[in-house]
């Protein structure tokens, strides 16, 4: 299936009901309850810049997608802890400097967990084979249109249902403009059970009973060369240690310390993600999420959450809400150079206290940081970072978010 003229044009309804939006509409008109919409909103990622069109107007702003679920269901509070076995994937956009309103679902299969997105012109991503609808913009005689320059490409994490297993996989998701609608293709593109020997071959540690593999939190990016890299939190095997990080980490293997980078790289000729041995840090942890590479000056950056207790096995997946982070980042010349530590030796950076999921993406030349917050579950607003005064800059935004959960209730004001 094509994405027609590579345009995601979408009529919907930003702020709920027509009869909200005045007449002659811009975006300072746009304006939500001060509420947090009935929603639980946590780990997520800017998608890029959008541009609305109302009432002959035309105003810029940036798309966001966000975990999501419900607080209440059938009357009864949902408690944090239970948020991921309901998560969906919602779409918002940005109303003002404060507010984002949420205009659809990306994602209603349950449960599903945190990915990214990239667009380009001309990917060729295999869209051929079986896939099914999980959600669409909210569709509407309002008059609004958003509309993308570049097809949109969303890589999510897939909960594996099995009664042993807390196994995980990455899938590949697609808006398809001719039908206003987001499809996941069936097939998973980066599966840790498709060849178990591989994985261990290439290094990567497959889960026991007890022990998660933390197969998730995909990343894509393409290299200057235009191949596409993905990166994904995972974890790394005894062999793997001993031939690779045994001088760089001394203390020997430990199994619930093994926290690391996995990578892919997608062939053109078979359309398909080739995984490729882990990212040798210098640093292992109990728990690495959402790998994030900046590129700037130059130089790229990639940066990690990294959960300082045991969240490893079967008994404390679930058991977060007190967890606290801090966030490691790593520097080097190329995708294939030497990653050395940022700051500390460790790589830390900062300690995030209760501000968990640090993403960030690059806008017309520009780098944004989001996050949200732990406490109450709701997304933070998003802030720009200095590149060239990173150490500094970057621990100034990210603690200047704290504080600053955004609204996202879909009732409006005039």
């Amino acid at each position: 299936m094509k994405i027609a003229r590579q345009i995601l044009t979408i009529s919907l309804i930003i702020l709920g009901a027509a009869s909200c939006l005045p007449r002659k509409a811009d975006m300072s008109d746009l304006r939500v309850a001060p509420s947090h919409g009935g929603l639980y909103t946590w780990d997520n990622w800017l998608s890029g810049k959008v541009n609305i069109r109302t009432n002959g107007k035309n105003f810029q702003s940036m798309g966001r997608f966000s975990m999501e679920a419900p607080r209440t269901l059938n009357g009864n509070a949902v408690a944090p802890n239970d948020r991921h076995g309901m998560a969906n994937i919602g779409f918002y956009v940005k109303t003002n400097t404060e507010s984002w309103a949420r205009v659809g679902t990306a994602v209603d299969i349950a449960p599903t967990w945190s990915g990214s997105t990239f667009s380009c012109k001309d990917c060729d991503f295999d869209l051929s084979g079986p896939k099914i609808k999980t959600g669409g913009l909210d569709a509407s005689a309002s008059g609004m249109k958003i509309t993308m320059n570049e097809p949109l490409y969303m890589f999510y994490t897939e909960r594996v249902f099995s009664p042993d297993t807390l196994g995980q996989r990455i899938v590949m998701g697609y808006f398809d403009a001719e039908q206003g609608a987001f499809y996941k293709m069936t097939d998973p593109v980066v599966d840790p059970r498709a060849d178990p020997k591989l994985m261990n071959e290439l290094g990567y540690f497959i889960e026991s009973n007890e022990v998660i593999s933390a197969w998730r939190d995909p990343f894509v990016m393409a290299d200057t060369d235009g191949t596409k890299h993905m990166y994904f939190a995972a974890r790394f095997n005894e062999d793997f240690y001993n031939a690779k990080l045994k001088k760089l980490i001394p203390g020997g293997y430990n199994a619930l310390r093994n926290s690391t980078v996995g990578h892919a790289i997608f062939d053109a000729k078979t359309k398909a993600w080739k995984i490729q041995p882990p990212l040798p840090l210098p640093h292992t942890a109990v728990q690495f999420e959402l790998p994030q590479i900046v590129k700037r000056n130059n130089k790229l950056y990639l940066f990690l959450t990294q959960a300082e207790w045991d969240v490893s096995t079967k008994a404390n997946a679930s058991n977060e809400v007190n967890r606290r982070h801090s966030l490691v980042g790593y520097s080097a010349d190329s995708l294939d150079g030497d990653w050395a530590p940022m700051k500390a030796a460790d790589g830390e950076i900062m300690d995030l206290g209760h501000l968990y999921g640090v993403t960030f993406k690059e806008i017309d030349g520009k780098i944004f940081v989001s996050a949200f917050l732990n406490d109450d579950v709701v997304m933070t607003n998003i802030a720009e970072v200095d590149m060239t005064r990173v150490n500094s800059d970057l621990a100034a935004k990210i603690k200047g978010l704290v504080g600053t959960s955004v609204v996202t209730q879909s009732t409006c004001h005039p």
